[in-house]
């Protein structure tokens, strides 16, 4: 009867050593399955891939996983960019509106178009645009007032040339945008003589823009 006693106490035993083991091991499968995965700068809590008959590839199940996951993720992107990151549409910069001939330049935010030698021909009072950087002055029958764009944060560095080509002595009006001055807090320069030059350039600093300029 002892003996009997002892065999069941011995089965009872190892009955719960072997239910300890087993417990022991789903716990290190469960900790090794959920831990987190981090991905270059994104995290996930979990990633799940179900792996059947139909895949070839042999790869381990948490290789590829990891692919599809980064294949099938989302890639957001400014206007400044365009494409999805695929091969069929793979990224590239936008046009921004840039033409021929320009380059970018940082505005002190965002990589902007910006004009490289590009020229304009004017006869007529009007606002220069930024994407030029120089601005001929043909033969004039009256005088005409040449307004440049702000001098902000976006423009800051932006320079323009003004010549005058034509043998007329017409006088042409050179006028910073609103409040704004030329750096000897003038208001307005004015050119009148054939082939002269006149330059400027914007400088924006402190909260302030003034146009920094010179005659030749």
């Amino acid at each position: 009867m002892r003996q009997r006693m002892l065999i069941s106490a011995l089965l009872v035993l190892v009955s719960v050593m072997a239910g300890q083991a087993q417990t022991a091991e789903v716990v290190a499968k469960l900790i090794r399955a959920t831990e987190r995965l981090q991905l270059r700068t994104a995290q996930v809590d979990s990633i799940v891939q179900t792996i059947t008959a139909s895949r070839t590839h042999r790869h381990l199940p948490t290789a590829k996983a990891v692919y599809d996951f980064r294949l099938l993720d989302t890639t957001h992107t400014t206007d400044r960019l365009t494409g999805l990151g695929t091969e069929a549409s793979p990224l590239d910069i936008a046009q921004q509106g840039a033409t021929t001939g320009q380059v970018l330049r940082w505005s002190g935010a965002a990589w902007v178009p910006n004009g490289i030698n590009l020229y304009d021909v004017v006869t007529t009072s009007q606002t220069v645009s930024t994407e030029v950087n120089q601005v001929w002055i043909d033969t004039l029958t009256v005088g005409i007032t040449l307004n440049l764009p702000p001098c902000n944060a976006a423009n800051d560095g932006v320079r323009f040339e003004f010549i005058k080509m034509g043998p007329d002595a017409y006088g042409v009006d050179i006028e910073p945008s609103g409040s704004e001055e030329f750096s000897d807090t003038q208001p307005t320069k004015t050119i009148f003589s054939p082939n002269m030059t006149f330059a400027c350039t914007c400088r924006y600093t402190g909260g302030v823009g003034r146009w920094m300029y010179n005659s030749m």
